[in-house]
């Protein structure tokens, strides 16, 4: 959504002009120019965090109306010394299970982050439209966590765990204790007052929802970082030169997986980062993003990892299609097999008939509805006798044509 133009004042001039003062040469100031410029530069970047902040803040509160139980559920609360679980009457025993873990989850968290919020946090648990799913707000001062009920399945990109609401809630806890660090800048302070925002909830996407996955990974041992998907779609992404620019890193609506690639390829590059620089070096990483001086994620990025996040996410590509193209010489060896059926976007598991002679697909595309196909698993001889005799015709009308070459798999 475009935001509204920007409104104009009218200029008003006195009429006449007064006539200007006589030229005096200026009295020398003193050098002040770089504290000057700092303090350009931090009105600048705390202007745009609250601009951010804002929309921010409006796109959370209509995400959170949308993402509950409608207010006639016959709502419960739950209450610990840290968090305040509220649940409709029917998803009761669900909310209790993570409930009673949630004060373990917290500590583990803070530890591994860093920073233990101190607030406390109101849990809202449902289940709308019967999906995988959640999300945090981070507001500092009244933070908002909501948890959906509904498992993935396990060929989901977040299908591989061993408890759906420790998973969960490890992942959406992990959010508050990143993005609800305040900042130790007073004027950043102070806006706080107003739009209730840490500075570290100002970077982009791929480093939240990144972040938030790596420390999922760690403390879970499975989620994303432990999954064989993450490491398939990595690669398999690698070896086609198909890797996302660091520009569609954080979002890209218009290609297969693209928003979540910054769970996928997020959590990868930050692990890649710490190995890199060191234990710790992450949350380096979030101590300069709240420092006393205001500083960009950039600045603060490229101090501790001496490069600015562009650049080292080309080398981060670059290696990931070295390793890709390692494996790929590796398995060559033992790969035997001649790619059958080519699709396009997603597609679901196979439903084989009892003779074995068709199977049925779920296709997903991109923009139209999903579709039932069923597919023959016998090569469909008159497609390819008349894919043949159409080479033919083409070879004897221009014998010095150059054939095309093997189109793909053959026709089903």
């Amino acid at each position: 959504m475009s935001p509204p133009p920007t409104p104009t004042l009218p200029l008003t001039l006195p009429s006449p002009l007064p006539a200007a003062p006589p030229f005096r040469r200026p009295r020398r100031r003193p050098r002040r120019a770089a504290p000057r410029a700092r303090l350009t530069a931090g009105l600048v970047a705390v202007s745009t965090a609250l601009l951010c902040a804002l929309a921010a803040a409006s796109a959370g509160a209509q995400d959170l109306a949308r993402s509950v139980a409608p207010p006639s559920a016959e709502w419960r609360t739950l209450a610990t010394d840290s968090y305040r679980v509220h649940y409709p009457a029917e998803s009761e025993t669900w909310a209790r299970y993570v409930a009673a873990r949630l004060e373990a989850i917290r500590a583990a968290v803070s530890a591994e982050v860093g920073y233990a919020p101190p607030e406390v946090v109101d849990v809202v648990v449902s289940d709308p439209v019967a999906a995988p799913n959640g999300f945090a707000l981070p507001l500092l001062g009244w933070p908002r966590m909501v948890l959906w009920t509904s498992p993935p399945g396990a060929d989901s990109v977040i299908g591989h765990y061993r408890d759906w609401p420790e998973l969960l809630a490890v992942h959406e806890d992990a959010h508050l204790a990143h993005l609800l660090r305040p900042s130790r800048n007073p004027l950043r302070r102070a806006l706080a007052g107003v739009v209730p925002l840490s500075p570290v909830a100002n970077a982009p996407r791929w480093v939240s929802e990144g972040y938030a996955t790596v420390i999922e990974g760690r403390l879970t041992g499975t989620g994303r970082p432990n999954s064989d998907l993450r490491a398939a779609v990595l690669r398999r992404w690698a070896l086609a030169g198909k890797l996302p620019s660091y520009g569609r890193l954080a979002s890209d609506q218009g290609s297969y997986l693209g928003m979540s690639m910054a769970y996928l390829a997020g959590s990868a590059y930050l692990e890649w980062l710490e190995e890199r620089a060191g234990e710790g070096s992450l949350r380096d990483l979030w101590a300069r993003l709240t420092a006393r001086r205001a500083r960009s994620f950039e600045a603060a990025f490229e101090g501790v990892y001496g490069d600015s996040p562009h650049d080292l996410w080309d080398r981060f590509r670059a290696e990931t299609t070295w390793r890709a193209l390692e494996w790929e010489r590796g398995v060559e060896a033992w790969h035997r097999g001649d790619l059958w059926l080519d699709l396009a976007w997603a597609t679901g598991a196979p439903a084989v008939s009892p003779d074995g002679s068709t199977f049925a697909l779920v296709l997903r595309h991109r923009e139209a509805p999903p579709e039932l196909a069923v597919f023959t698993t016998e090569v469909d001889r008159e497609a390819l006798e008349a894919r043949e005799e159409e080479a033919r015709r083409v070879a004897e009308a221009d014998p010095q044509d150059v054939p095309a070459v093997d189109p793909g798999p053959p026709p089903a």
